[in-house]
């Protein structure tokens, strides 16, 4: 398997110690240039992906709506969606995700997953789309050890909030403090299960924006450091992350995502927490280099180039180049300085061969698809919403 190969490559160049070291570059450079050379031999798997998505929306998706068994569909859908987040292919992933939890509502991660992400992209119109089902179908809980139902209504009321607090300046102030409550109420949880760091990841993530807002820091409001907000976000993300995936970060270990693929929910709640944990690292870093940390910002960015290479996804290896690429061209330490030019070898190692399936093997939509829209209306048409 070639991703074993670029696993050795990494083994074999970058010691442990040397993983966050800026020296190591040359070294990332290598293992990337195997990674590329050996992708270049495969066929265009994403594009495989984009027809089996394309053949669900268009033949399957309409056909499994009007089944009295469609909710026998309903982990397709989710499959999918776990491909198109781990390729950062998002509004895809939303869409397949509406589909299954419209299919199946009996399912709650789909359910959690599609208000955490809404609100990750600032999608309100999708956001207020997955409110109203959460309204229209709220969870039976099955008691007080029912971890995953506690989640979504809390996900559910935070989401709430949040979108509020975007959409209505007349009442920020008072959802602004709604939702330091439940942050600091879930900050105190200290049960180590996933809902548990997934909640206190997402919260804090919330929570880290809203000093962002123009005038909501004269409201009488006491806001919590974005910074540390944000720090204590990517660590519970990369918490989940490292026991769904435990080869991601481990010396030696490869990380082997087709392992996890027989079984529907673990191989989408871990492309979920892959992409959460990316993205989250993505945003640290760059905060780490606007406020001076300089050389946290280097091993956070070398961290996620090294983890992203044994994944083998090259929409997250472009990611964090492109973070590595970035943080050398904006600071003036020749530790980082110097070594502009791998970076760009770097990039252009991934495109420089024509026939190469590369710049065809991620997705990453840039904006809504069109039938994101129609999906909209099917939902305000079908499920007799109160007005």
């Amino acid at each position: 398997m070639y991703l074993f190969k670029v696993f050795n490559v990494l083994k074999e160049e970058i010691k442990p110690e040397n993983v966050c070291e800026p020296s190591s570059i040359p070294k990332y450079l290598t293992a990337l240039s195997k990674f590329a050379s050996l992708n270049a031999a495969l066929d265009d798997i994403y594009k495989n992906v984009l027809k089996c998505y394309s053949f669900w929306k268009d033949k399957v998706e309409p056909l499994a709506r009007k089944s009295a068994k469609g909710f026998t569909y309903a982990e397709l859908p989710v499959k999918l969606a776990g491909c198109f987040f781990l390729n950062g292919d998002y509004y895809k992933a939303l869409l397949c995700l509406r589909h299954s939890i419209n299919l199946e509502p009996k399912s709650l991660i789909p359910r959690i997953v599609a208000l955490r992400w809404s609100v990750y992209l600032g999608e309100w119109e999708m956001l207020e789309m997955a409110l109203a089902f959460e309204k229209l179908k709220p969870p039976k809980s099955a008691g007080s050890d029912d971890f995953v139902t506690a989640q979504l209504l809390f996900t559910t009321e935070l989401a709430r909030n949040y979108l509020e607090f975007n959409r209505d300046h007349k009442s920020r102030t008072t959802t602004a403090k709604r939702i330091l409550e439940m942050t600091n109420e879930v900050n105190t949880d200290t049960r180590s299960t996933f809902p548990t760091f997934e909640s206190q990841s997402f919260a804090n993530w919330i929570c880290s924006h809203l000093p962002k807002v123009a005038g909501i820091q004269g409201n009488d409001l006491e806001l919590l450091d974005s910074f540390n907000c944000l720090h204590r976000a990517v660590t519970k993300s990369e918490g989940v992350t490292k026991n769904r995936l435990p080869g991601i970060h481990k010396d030696g270990v490869p990380l082997n995502i087709r392992s996890i693929a027989s079984n529907t929910n673990d191989f989408f709640k871990a492309c979920v927490s892959f992409a959460e944990s990316c993205d989250m690292r993505r945003d640290y870093t760059i905060e780490l280099l606007n406020v001076g940390l300089i050389r946290n910002a280097g091993a956070n960015a070398q961290l996620g180039l090294w983890s992203v290479l044994k994944s083998g996804v090259l929409f997250r290896i472009q990611q964090f180049v492109n973070v590595n690429t970035l943080m050398r061209m904006c600071v003036v330490h020749p530790d980082y300085k110097n070594d502009v030019s791998n970076c760009m070898e770097m990039i252009r190692s991934m495109y420089s061969n024509e026939a190469s399936p590369l710049k065809n093997f991620f997705g990453c939509t840039t904006k809504k698809p069109p039938e994101a829209v129609v999906l909209a209306d099917e939902f305000s048409e079908d499920s007799h919403l109160p007005v």
